[in-house]
């Protein structure tokens, strides 16, 4: 980012999505003071921003109201998280939403001004020491009273607010999950006894297996049906959870 597309910002004019983003700790240590030259109030979030929903821009908001007034300058500045850093966060299966996209996504929010990228190598707080904000903004349970102490030692203010929705991209996923495994339970279930009838029938037939005597066949079905089932229940379970 360059101080004429922050200026461009600051007048309200309409700036790609992208050109909105900071990409370097350096770059972001450039702009801030230019930011500060013309007086701007600065609010600061961070988060992974991935699926977005209506918390989403609810939270941001806040942050922006409560940087400044109408009569001031502000910006809400927006820390996202790169793919990486999600990843070791929470998993493999995350984030669901490319960075790129994220970034856009919440550029497009009439909220956020300004993104930053959270890459998985820097030092902790490094954005909000190099930023100094007037308020950072943090969901409840972000940070433990003992680090809000020392945050406030860095910002102007620490401002905590609560969850702006029960569905939260967490909860999103886990949606996903259970549909799918909804699905794939009922798809697998009736194929299960026909599946081992057939199998056993063949490992019989080539010789791999053979049925204790007085034992059928169809018994043999039932216990590995029933087993099937227990073990697909046990990670419908797990999923659910």
């Amino acid at each position: 980012m360059t101080p004429e597309i922050l200026g461009r910002i600051i007048g309200g004019e309409d700036v790609d999505p992208m050109d909105r983003l900071i990409r370097t700790l350096d770059e972001l240590a450039f702009i801030v003071p230019a930011a500060r030259q013309v007086g701007a109030r600065i609010g600061l979030t961070s988060g992974s921003f991935d699926l977005g929903h209506i918390g989403h821009t609810r939270y941001t908001r806040k942050g922006w109201k409560r940087a400044g007034s109408d009569s001031q300058v502000r910006l809400m500045f927006v820390a996202v998280e790169e793919d990486e850093k999600i990843t070791q966060r929470k998993g493999p299966n995350r984030p669901v939403i490319p960075f790129e996209e994220r970034v856009e996504l919440m550029a497009s929010t009439r909220w956020a001004d300004v993104l930053v990228a959270k890459k998985a190598n820097h030092p902790k707080w490094e954005i909000t020491r190099i930023m100094r904000p007037d308020v950072l903004l943090a969901v409840e349970g972000t940070y433990s009273p003992e680090q809000v102490v020392e945050l406030q030692k860095i910002c102007g203010e620490v401002y905590i607010v609560p969850r702006q929705a029960e569905n939260s991209t967490s909860n999103q996923v886990r949606k996903i999950q259970i549909g799918g495994a909804d699905q794939l339970k009922k798809l697998v279930h009736p194929l299960i006894g026909e599946k081992l009838d057939l199998a056993l029938k063949s490992a019989i037939d080539q010789k791999l297996l053979r049925v204790p005597h007085g034992v059928s066949l169809s018994e043999v079905v039932v216990l590995l049906n029933k087993a099937c089932e227990e073990a697909i229940a046990q990670a419908y379970s797990q999923v659910k959870d």
